[in-house]
């Protein structure tokens, strides 16, 4: 391995694009270390411990939040109209350590995959660099990509702590369901070490097709970890290789030839258009996506362009059959140690195919559980990054091939027993929530093989979309706020609903007499007076949620985000995605009329208990005041007569109105503290400061401590890196990456400790090239 240890001059918060900083999606990516200022109330002497919360602030081009839609130059900006998800992670630690100070310190998750990206930032010295100007990183939907360097590994959903029996202190990863868990620094929230080797997480680009320094990986955004057994464990799926694959190929066409890859885009959107069934027209342009059409979208002659399309499609098919792995599944354990022990996971004899996403986990005495949950995920999602030159493909695209979620979640109980070093396939048994999920929380004891489940149920509600440039106002027709471009697309279409599953995990049914499913319409003839209500459920947090030390046999009183009815935020596309929604509750009259009252957002607290459940408790906030992320503290000292799991403090960042109407709305972000015990008599304390700016926090945790960690047994990051450039068949790629890694990436890690080095090759300069071609020339494999 060679390090170039010139020391250059990095910034994160460097960009040229400058946002403002006062609106309903604005978010800073400056890092702080400062104490919040009491705007209202007291802070409570008895809260202690510290909040981690994970969040996204935007690209290293953008400046932060919102994405705009010009650059300094007047030209069009490429990442406007981006989802708000998807961005550099950006991690808040709360300290309530100190009486009556709320101390505050953030930081930009820093992975290799952004000190590439940073480099090749508009103004960044690699984007001067003549060898590697080229290599920028593109926004795509929700992910962003390099065609050479691979996918960002951006760690921006949520945070995990785990401590392992030769761990002193806890130790806590950022998680992201595009990339492998990236262990952070609790006291100074800076990056580790991953969790894994790169080569431990199959890719959904095969790599006889391509070889990514970054790979494309899909995992989940919460892993879970045993803290009586120690074993953490994340899992890791491939899903539509094919159609991934495809999508490359397109991307690479429109670097080289925009303007006729779009001419043909659209002469496939117009034959699917004019077919009756809109299924078989999604499959056709899928299949044309992906097919042979798809390999030669630079051709200049289109009538030879056609000729070898109806010579090659054959051929490519049957090379499809034979090569393209298929949809499967892997579970991963990890000790804290490098090596992961990995199973492959089947359902009655094959593999698994997950439809959308395995967003969340869950784990039990005896259970690992996997779920397909209802978060899509689908080639549309891909195709905002044609927008800025040709806005018409992706309103097309998104018409053709979007679907509503699947109105269900699947689950897949693995038994813990059968996790063993000695195998390395595992059995799993199928069972169905008979409505969306994409979050949910076990109790920990599963007595008689039961596992009881606590669900968020996004009903009609579909958190994978977000607001178009070209989205419409439902009830008016007029073009959305600007202000919400790049936001959650969450016009409800139903009443939301919280739930409690028992299942039977050896056979996968639903035992029903000890199911409960609640749902709360309120006072609907008054809305603005409606009362406690469920529409909209959202995250939650509980006494125990992720603790290091502690997962709770019996989860009881859990505390949720109801976002409630805005007639600004639902599209016309969403309604006509969900207006026959197979699991209505409500009809769509009523939902139309309380849309357009407006129904005001809620902070929850339901008990889980069975029989049924109960919503015992509500606090109803001001109109056009949102609530982010939300979690739980206890109390430093018991309260005598008080339910532990009410014996603390609900935190929640709030976004409130300051100024203004329509897009010029101003808007700061504050941090309220309620009683968990007295939600409904408002919070206790409220809090700000001018320079905590954020769009949209996402998940959080509570620990008791945040004590600097220096693991041993780490991942060499440049190791890892120099393992997959090694494999780079390309010669001359090859070096220009690692001309590239040594400037810009490698300096980041030199000072990295405790890591374990791996050998390094003689001379790797090409070595897989010159291997492929003596296997070709009938050579003995070296």
């Amino acid at each position: 391995m060679t390090t170039n240890t010139t020391e250059l001059d990095f910034n994160p918060v460097d960009a040229p694009a400058s946002p403002p900083m006062d609106r309903l999606l604005s978010a800073s990516r400056e890092e702080l270390d400062l104490d919040m200022e009491i705007v209202e109330g007291e802070l409570p002497t008895d809260a202690h411990g510290h909040i981690y919360i994970n969040s996204a602030v935007g690209s290293v081009n953008s400046g932060g939040l919102p994405f705009v839609k010009f650059e300094g130059d007047g030209s069009l900006d490429g990442e406007w109209n981006t989802p708000i998800f998807n961005g550099d992670g950006y991690v808040i630690r709360m300290d309530f350590d100190q009486p009556g100070k709320l101390h505050l310190k953030t930081c930009i998750v820093k992975t290799p995959s952004f000190w590439a990206d940073h480099a090749l930032r508009e103004g960044g010295p690699a984007r001067e660099d003549k060898r590697f100007r080229k290599w920028i990183f593109k926004n795509l939907g929700m992910a962003r990509m390099n065609l050479v360097f691979g996918q960002r590994n951006q760690a921006n959903v949520a945070v995990i702590p785990v401590q392992f029996d030769h761990d002193p202190e806890p130790r806590m990863l950022a998680t992201y369901e595009a990339g492998r868990p990236w262990e952070i620094n609790p006291d100074s929230l800076e990056v580790i070490a991953p969790v894994g080797k790169s080569e431990d997480f199959d890719s959904m680009m095969p790599t006889w097709f391509w070889r990514y320094v970054f790979p494309a990986v899909m995992t989940t955004a919460h892993p879970v970890f045993d803290p009586y057994t120690k074993d953490f464990y994340i899992c890791n799926f491939v899903q539509g290789v094919r159609n991934f694959v495809g999508f490359s190929r397109l991307m690479a066409g429109l670097d080289k030839n925009p303007d006729k890859v779009v001419k043909r885009i659209e002469r496939e959107l117009d034959k699917a258009s004019e077919k009756e069934d809109k299924e078989e027209a999604m499959r056709d342009f899928e299949n044309w996506l992906t097919g042979g059409a798809s390999n030669d979208f630079s051709e200049a002659d289109e009538k030879e362009a056609k000729n070898r399309e109806e010579e090659f499609v054959p051929k490519w098919e049957k090379l499809v059959e034979k090569v393209y792995p298929g949809d499967f599944v892997n579970v991963l354990r990890w000790n804290g140690h490098p090596d992961l022990k990995k199973w492959r996971v089947r359902c009655n004899g094959k593999d698994i195919t997950i439809s959308h996403n395995m967003h969340q986990m869950g784990i039990t005495r005896d259970y690992l559980i996997l779920s397909n949950c209802s978060f899509k995920n689908n080639v549309s999602m891909m195709f905002n990054f044609i927008f800025p030159k040709y806005p018409q493909i992706e309103s097309k695209i998104r018409d053709l091939v979007s679907r509503p979620q699947n109105p269900y979640a699947d689950l897949y109980f693995i038994k813990r027993e059968d996790l063993i070093d000695e195998v390395d396939v595992v059995h799993a048994t199928h069972a169905r929530i008979p409505l969306e999920t994409v979050h949910f929380s076990c109790n920990y004891e599963n007595p008689d093989g039961k596992v009881t489940i606590m669900t968020a149920h996004n009903t009609a509600n579909c958190p994978a979309e977000w607001v178009r440039h070209f989205d419409r106002k439902k009830f008016d027709g007029e073009p959305m706020k600007k202000s919400l471009y790049g936001f959650l697309a969450v016009g409800q279409m139903d009443i939301g609903r919280v739930g409690r599953y028992v299942f039977d995990a050896e056979k996968g049914g639903l035992v029903e007499e000890e199911t409960s499913v609640l749902f709360e319409k309120g006072n609907v003839e008054e809305p603005d007076n409606i009362g406690p209500h469920t529409w909209g459920v959202g995250l939650y947090s509980y006494r125990g949620y992720e603790e290091v030390d502690h997962r709770p046999a019996e989860i009881k009183n859990i505390y949720w985000q109801i976002f409630g009815l805005d007639r600004e935020y639902l599209t016309d596309f969403v309604y006509d995605l969900y207006k026959n929604y197979p699991n209505r509750e409500v009809s769509i009259e009523e939902v139309e009329r309380l849309t357009q009252k407006g129904v005001p957002t809620g902070l929850a607290r339901v008990d889980h208990s069975a029989p049924e459940l109960k919503l015992n408790d509500f606090y109803m906030f001001e109109k056009d005041h949102h609530m982010r992320s939300i979690q739980f503290l206890p109390r430093k000292t018991r309260t005598e007569g008080l339910p532990e799991d009410m014996d603390g403090y609900v935190m929640c960042t709030i976004t409130v109105p300051v100024a203004g109407e329509g897009d010029d709305r101003t808007y700061r972000g504050e941090v309220w503290l309620w009683d968990a015990a007295k939600l409904s008599e408002g919070p206790v304390c409220k809090l700000h400061h001018p320079k905590f700016k954020f769009a949209y926090t996402f998940h959080s945790v509570w620990t008791k401590t945040a004590a600097a960690t220096n693991p041993i047994n780490q991942i060499g990051i440049i190791d890892d890196i120099d393992d997959m450039v090694k494999w780079i068949t390309n010669p001359v790629r090859q070096v220009k990456i690692e001309e590239f890694m040594d400037l810009y990436v490698y300096p980041h890690f030199k000072n990295q400790q405790n890591y374990i080095d791996d050998e390094d090759p003689a001379d790797y300069l090409g070595k897989a090239y010159k291997a492929v071609l003596k296997l070709f020339k009938g050579n003995k494999k070296p």
